[in-house]
């Protein structure tokens, strides 16, 4: 697209398309060493084929976790715009730097459909959009992949997640989430949220999906929380 715009972060001109200048696409926080399975980050690279201690405890129900990276700043700040004051633009420019990162990852096997974790309709009313759904409708169009809102609903409305412990978010989800009907025409899905913290409410919706037959679950997020920012209480 021609033209130019304004950064938002920095507030420089930028590329019109993008909605970020180069230097604040360069200082977004990037996940080098992370486990295959559940996409957190380490401290230091895991031996080839292997998976982090936490995947080996207690595998997660989905095959892997792709994230454009770490929770830390200015990716926070840029989520928050999107999803808690709806500027649509912010979540457009991470859409796209996503999809820059699922097109080296996705290279030879695209997945069959993507489908938005969704909101409790008390939650998208206050709310007015679900973040889950605007993201994953700009990744669609440019893969070419179906999107898939109906599958997956949220049946029953939770508290908020911020806040609670691993174990606590595991509770508050459990039968949150049910699926319409026996999705076989499904091989290979790709869950899109906006963020993976304790990996609950992908667990939740990836279980349900390998029950019903789905051969591979992989999760696309904008970032994943550290074992720093994950609290473990009981």
């Amino acid at each position: 697209m021609d033209g130019c715009g304004v950064c938002l972060l920095c507030a420089d001109t930028c590329p019109l398309d993008m909605s970020l200048c180069a230097a604040c696409r360069a200082c977004l926080p990037r996940l080098l060493h992370r486990c295959p399975q559940c996409g957190i980050g380490l401290n230091t690279p895991l031996p080839k084929g292997s998976i982090c201690g936490a995947c080996l405890r207690r595998p997660p129900a989905f095959d892997r976790c792709l994230a454009l990276g770490a929770y830390t700043s200015p990716l926070p700040e840029l989520i928050a715009r999107f999803k808690f004051q709806g500027v649509l633009s912010s979540g457009r420019a991470l859409a796209r730097l996503l999809l820059a990162e699922l097109a080296s990852q996705w290279d030879t096997r695209l997945p069959d459909a993507l489908i938005p974790v969704p909101l409790h309709p008390s939650r998208l009313r206050a709310r007015g959009f679900n973040q889950s759904l605007e993201l994953a409708r700009e990744l669609a169009r440019p893969l070419g992949i179906p999107l898939d809102m109906s599958l997956c609903h949220r049946k029953r409305s939770t508290p908020p997640q911020k806040g609670l412990s691993a174990r606590e978010r595991a509770v508050n989800l459990r039968e949150a989430f049910v699926l319409d009907g026996p999705p076989c025409h499904w091989r290979h899905v790709a869950l899109v949220d906006d963020v993976v913290t304790t990996m609950a409410t992908v667990n939740e919706i990836a279980s349900l999906l390998k029950k019903a037959g789905i051969e591979r679950v992989e999760v696309v997020c904008l970032a994943r929380v550290g074992i720093d920012g994950i609290r473990t209480g009981t």
